[in-house]
């Protein structure tokens, strides 16, 4: 039986760009990553309807390297960033950032795939792909307790394939 998703009919915000910019870029900025890092990288600011805080809305901020490394794929210097935010009636407390940065082939980058209340508790859990170049993609799943994101569990996503009789780990 699927869990039941809870129905909010609260309107979102139409701008999900400009507080999201302002909260990526403070969250570089105090992890030592200057404007020139980011500047060229892909931009995502998107309102999840998640549960978490006074609003029960979560403001995602990410930026990505579209080219994985700024010498080609794989190659070079890179920066990946995911911040979320809870809304406190236009304000917002960080409550969640991943930031890597350095050579393209050692940073770990991490993207939404989706949310949805999983445990029934009436709060989304966020689930990211987390992945480095040319190693296996995993699932994150991030729990939101005590005003922040924590994540829960973590796993390969090839973790259910199965092995044939016989064959070697």
């Amino acid at each position: 039986t699927p869990l039941k998703q809870k129905t909010d009919a609260r309107a979102m915000p139409k701008d999900a760009i400009t507080p999201g910019r302002t909260i990526a870029n403070a969250v570089a900025s105090a992890a030592e990553v200057g404007p020139e890092e980011v500047s060229h990288l892909e931009f995502i600011g998107r309102w999840l309807r998640t549960g978490a805080g006074p609003e029960g809305r979560t403001l995602l901020a990410t930026f990505i390297d579209p080219e994985a490394g700024d010498a080609g794929p794989g190659a070079g210097h890179t920066v990946s960033l995911l911040a979320l935010a809870e809304d406190a009636g236009g304000t917002f407390a960080t409550s969640y950032q991943h930031v890597s940065q350095g050579e393209a082939r050692s940073v770990e980058f991490r993207r939404l795939v989706n949310h949805a209340d999983l445990d029934g508790d009436g709060i989304d859990e966020i689930l990211l792909e987390a992945w480095r170049y040319a190693a296996t993609p995993e699932v994150v799943v991030l729990k939101y307790a005590g005003g922040k994101w924590t994540e829960s569990f973590r796993v390969s996503e090839n973790w259910c394939l199965d092995t044939k009789k016989g064959d070697k780990d």
